[in-house]
């Protein structure tokens, strides 16, 4: 089974023409949402920022299994009427390391209480494969090379409406994309929301939470999730990915200005009988005028 996972990672990423390549996929979304649209840029609040730092560990116990760092800052500029970003992202998968940069911006206007927003993403993506690690039962072609590499740029758009309270987004990461040769990188629609329920006085702050995924080559992916925030400073959590995993999560903010989180999934589809779940931990910081 292990040697399988491996083998089916190599080739989703060493075909031709890459229409079925997956996005990071994570528990904890709502803290690196700019990952998947651009208009979260400046979202933060006026004359300030946010910066995240998130890895996670998928199915712990298999051998070439996924494994994701994610980076991102963002800043609110000219009254809030602009937000600029960045993200970086490492993905391993079996033989195959994926590398991603991108750069965001986000144009805001008031709209009753809150702010629509709209926002463009231009990523690089770098795709490496080192096929002396894998096992090959028939060596031959590909794996003669020893290494494969592979880059290509891709431009994307998002629109976010968001207030105190609620927050709605939809976005297209990949619109467009140039690589080398017929390589392209396939196109992924994401819609999310979120809302906080409760005010100013209350104790416990319910945050209920949805992220629905499409491409066309897999199956629709959806992720709910519920947060009660004990005294806006812990947060524990639960998340359900559909076929996949349910999840538990802590949230915690210190010092005024940073939190952490740490998430831990079980799987609940075939692979259980294989690995032990998958964890998540991230640190934020806030960052500007208060």
């Amino acid at each position: 089974m292990k040697k399988l996972i491996i083998i089916i990672a190599a080739v989703a990423f060493i075909q031709i023409e890459i229409y079925a390549q997956q996005e990071i996929i994570l528990t904890k979304y709502t803290f690196n949402s700019m990952f998947f649209n651009p208009a979260y840029a400046g979202s933060t609040g006026e004359d300030q920022g946010s910066a995240t730092l998130q890895y996670r560990n998928q199915w712990l116990g298999v051998n070439g299994a996924p494994t994701t760092i994610l980076g991102g800052a963002e800043y609110s500029l000219f009254s809030n009427s602009l937000g600029i970003g960045a993200t970086i992202g490492q993905e391993g998968i079996g033989s195959n390391t994926n590398t991603e940069f991108s750069f965001n911006t986000a144009y805001r206007m008031r709209l009753g209480e809150g702010f629509l927003s709209g926002g463009i993403r231009v990523g690089y993506t770098y795709i490496s494969s080192n096929f002396l690690s894998l096992d090959v039962l028939n060596p031959g072609d590909i794996f003669d090379n020893g290494s494969e590499k592979l880059s290509l740029f891709s431009v994307g758009a998002g629109v976010l409406y968001s207030d105190e309270q609620f927050r709605l987004g939809f976005s297209i990461p990949t619109i467009v994309s140039i690589g080398q040769g017929s390589i392209e990188k396939s196109r992924h629609v994401y819609g999310h929301f979120s809302i906080l329920i409760g005010d100013e006085y209350s104790t416990i702050k319910w945050k209920p939470n949805m992220l629905v995924k499409y491409e066309q080559a897999v199956p629709l992916q959806l992720t709910v999730g519920v947060q009660a925030w004990l005294n806006d400073r812990l947060a524990p959590g639960i998340h359900w990915r559909l076929g996949e995993s349910l999840a538990i999560s802590f949230e915690m903010k210190f010092l005024e200005d940073f939190s952490f989180t740490a998430a831990y999934d079980f799987t609940t589809n075939d692979l259980h009988d294989y690995t032990t779940g998958s964890m998540e931990v991230m640190v934020g910081y806030r960052f500007g005028e208060k």
